[in-house]
């Protein structure tokens, strides 16, 4: 019996789940359901509605494993994936990213951060800090969010985000460059720098 943990890659685990082995899907899905998890939440601002698109990636992925070609690393294929089911979810609510955690209402990351500070003070102000980062990052265009969240929560390079958003390297450089500035301004409107 060969086991699957955290020594297959995932080139292997798409291998054994297209020839059937619903547990490498499993493996997959454990492995990237954070990664994934967060851009969705980055790109539509409510942890709601991020676990559902989360579920639904993982579903679409599922269900095209089968022509999934090892031409790209699986994550960026699965911000692809991602990336087209918020933006179709924010169509079809037909308004440009009015989603804020209401006032009270949290996704409890934020709390249990604070909750590990030995100093409540320093807990308190990076709770403050982190919603105002994201309540500035909700202002932007989901193409400014993507990027951002891509090249500084998900390390990924030009040519991988490129990728994942469908536009050239140069573009890319060009819409970091604006996100970047877009983000800056955001922060200064909410009065974090």
């Amino acid at each position: 019996m060969v086991t699957l943990g955290n020594t297959a890659s995932d080139a292997e685990l798409i291998r054994r789940t297209q020839a059937g082995d619903k547990r490498a899907f499993s493996e997959l899905v454990k492995r990237h359901q954070d990664a994934v998890y967060n851009v969705a939440y980055r790109l539509v601002g409510d942890p709601e509605m991020a676990r559902d698109l989360t579920q639904e990636a993982f579903i679409s992925m599922y269900r095209g494993i089968a022509s999934y070609r090892h031409e790209a690393r699986f994550t960026t294929w699965a911000y692809v994936i991602v990336r087209n089911l918020c933006s179709t979810r924010i169509k079809k609510n037909a308004r440009e990213m009015a989603y804020l955690t209401p006032e009270g209402e949290s996704d409890g990351k934020l709390e249990h951060v604070a909750a590990m500070d030995a100093d409540p003070v320093d807990g308190a102000l990076r709770h403050e800090l982190q919603s105002g980062m994201m309540a500035a990052l909700m202002t932007l265009s989901m193409s400014h969010r993507l990027v951002l969240t891509l090249y500084y929560f998900e390390a990924m390079g030009y040519e991988e985000i490129a990728t994942v958003v469908g536009f050239p390297v140069g573009t890319v450089k060009t819409h970091l460059h604006r996100a970047k500035a877009a983000m800056r301004r955001a922060m200064q409107a909410k009065e974090l720098v």
